[in-house]
């Protein structure tokens, strides 16, 4: 596909690792669009605006504004799904020196599965899908949205983030749940130590938060939610599933190595994934019971 120059935007997060095969796959690109990269710590030299790292509130203005946002398969995949674009993403891989894990290859595989990004496995990708981007779902341009409308949601999420009590806090478990929960009239189970959710029952006595040490014990009844760690293994969490009605919640943490092996057992048990996210080496998975049956007795 030909066209008008894109406002394209990359991105290699904020890591002390260059991402030197990205940088290649932009490469072609400049010349034909107004590209912004911001560049990390690559050497790379390239035709186009180039700085290594800026404000995280100038990336997000630049990232609103742009056509198509080119990124690593790290956070600002999900940013840019925020801002209800499609990213077209390229994972960092350990074997290149571009990473310390492949946590970003398991992840990009997943959100390619789902339809959440345009990957790219290969630098020549990079330009191929910029080239190709009606088939692959990403715009020609795109729509602006009404300041006034944006400065509205804007708004609003800094009122649901200040709202909050645990926001500032380091309880990353407490404040994820509040944020999945805050809304619901419960009844909520918890696998895991009382300690784990007392915060969150004293600020939420309506959630009716139920504790239970063993995932094997039965469910309080009507619970339309349930919080546990990483390590539950397929039986518990199919049993979780046939005791949660159609669209009842699992919210899952744990350590961030943990949460790819878990997201691949949610696939097999009757479980769409709403949400995932990170926070203070934690990471935090929301799924929704689909009403598929599948798990179900």
């Amino acid at each position: 596909m030909t066209g008008r120059r894109l406002n394209i935007v990359v991105t290699v997060g904020m890591g002390p690792w260059p991402f030197d095969r990205l940088m290649h796959g932009v490469a072609p690109l400049c010349d034909a669009h107004d590209i912004f990269v911001q560049s990390g710590t690559s050497t790379i030299v390239l035709a186009c605006e180039v700085r290594d790292f800026v404000p995280f509130d100038e990336l997000q203005r630049r990232m609103h504004a742009a056509d198509i946002i080119i990124t690593h398969a790290g956070n600002s995949v999900r940013l840019a799904q925020r801002m209800d674009k499609l990213p077209l993403a390229m994972a960092r891989e350990k074997r290149f020196g571009e990473m310390g894990n492949d946590h970003q290859v398991a992840y990009l595989r997943h959100e390619e599965a789902l339809g959440r990004v345009a990957a790219a496995w290969t630098p020549e990708a990079v330009s191929a899908l910029v080239a190709n981007r009606a088939e692959w779902g990403l715009p020609d341009s795109v729509e602006r949205p009404d300041p006034a409308g944006g400065a509205a949601m804007l708004v609003s999420a800094w009122k649901n983030i200040l709202a909050n009590p645990f926001s500032r806090q380091r309880d990353p478990l407490s404040a994820y749940l509040w944020e999945e929960l805050n809304q619901s009239a419960g009844p909520h189970v918890h696998i895991g130590a009382e300690e784990d959710v007392r915060p969150l029952m004293s600020v939420l006595p309506k959630l009716q938060i139920h504790v239970q040490g063993s995932p094997s014990a039965p469910l309080a009844p009507s619970c339309t939610s349930v919080s546990a760690g990483f390590d539950l293994d397929g039986e518990a969490m199919r049993a979780i599933g046939r005791s949660l009605p159609s669209q009842g919640a699992l919210i899952l943490s744990g350590k961030r190595r943990r949460s790819e092996e878990a997201m691949m057992r949610l696939g097999l048990t009757g479980f769409r994934v709403q949400r995932r996210d990170y926070a203070w080496r934690t990471a935090f998975v929301t799924a929704r019971a689909d009403g598929s049956g599948a798990g179900r007795s």
